[in-house]
């Protein structure tokens, strides 16, 4: 059997539709609100078919997508997958969650799995988890990162790319004045919506969140930074990216 990193299978493709016909892809991934609830998170652009920042349609037939369409494992027989598709409007009201009080201002939403029967769920784990796990280790600016998810739609053996760049602002200090922070990573279109992950494989030195110690993994590690939606500009490799914190008070809210 050919080993694969659990990351790879943790991302979710998403095509986004409008009137039966897909219109855009992207990527998301679950986080389990409790033992029966379990949402797809994804940025809020995705969804909504509009710039984050400038409201202008994303398609260039400027529709708008009204379902979503996501792509999962199933628990037997192993090793196939089906897709499952999700309204996203009830007329004209969104039947997505968006933050409590930032709305619109976060490009982040969550969107509940109705129906997990026979679905391998594969969820990260909440700020709220790492914080109590003693051996939770410190990422900050110059440390590797990685975006992972489905640039173009690409999918090599039904798993996810992992695009690699680096921490590029103080995660402790919100980016303007929002719970976000930058990365440096050449990122491409479909990887919205993205985990951003801190990977260290088995043998890293890592720092842990007493500021003081250090640990060598003896197993691989995984750390959820939060969600990747965009770059800054086109020209830049400079991205956002939405804190657990963030994603957090949103399924909390949900």
């Amino acid at each position: 059997m050919i080993p694969v990193s659990e990351p790879s299978l943790k991302s979710v493709f998403i095509m986004l539709k409008a009137g039966g016909r897909v219109i855009g892809t992207g990527t998301a991934f679950v986080i389990r609100k409790n033992a029966t609830q379990c949402f797809l998170i994804t940025a809020r652009h995705n969804v909504t078919g509009r710039h984050h920042q400038t409201d202008e349609p994303l398609s260039p037939t400027c529709a708008i997508p009204d379902e979503l369409e996501y792509v999962h494992r199933i628990e037997w027989p192993r090793g196939l997958e089906m897709s499952k598709s999700i309204k996203l409007l009830d007329g004209d009201r969104p039947l997505w969650k968006e933050h409590p009080y930032l709305k619109a201002r976060a490009d982040i939403v969550a969107v509940e799995m109705p129906d997990l029967r026979n679905a391998q769920i594969d969820p990260y784990r909440t700020s709220i988890e790492l914080d109590a796990d003693r051996e939770d280790f410190l990422v900050g600016p110059g440390e590797p990162i990685s975006v992972v998810g489905f640039p173009f739609g690409l999918r090599p053996g039904h798993t996810a790319v992992w695009a690699t760049g680096f921490v590029a602002t103080e995660i402790g200090i919100d980016y303007e004045e929002l719970p976000s922070f930058l990365i440096d990573c050449r990122s491409r279109r479909g990887q919205s919506g993205s985990p951003v992950i801190a990977y260290r494989p088995a043998g890293s030195i890592v720092r842990l969140k007493n500021y003081r110690d250090y640990m060598v993994t003896q197993t691989s590690r995984t750390k959820l930074l939060g969600l990747y939606s965009g770059r800054v500009n086109a020209e830049s490799d400079l991205g956002y990216v939405w804190k657990t914190a963030a994603l957090q008070e949103m399924i909390e809210a949900a």
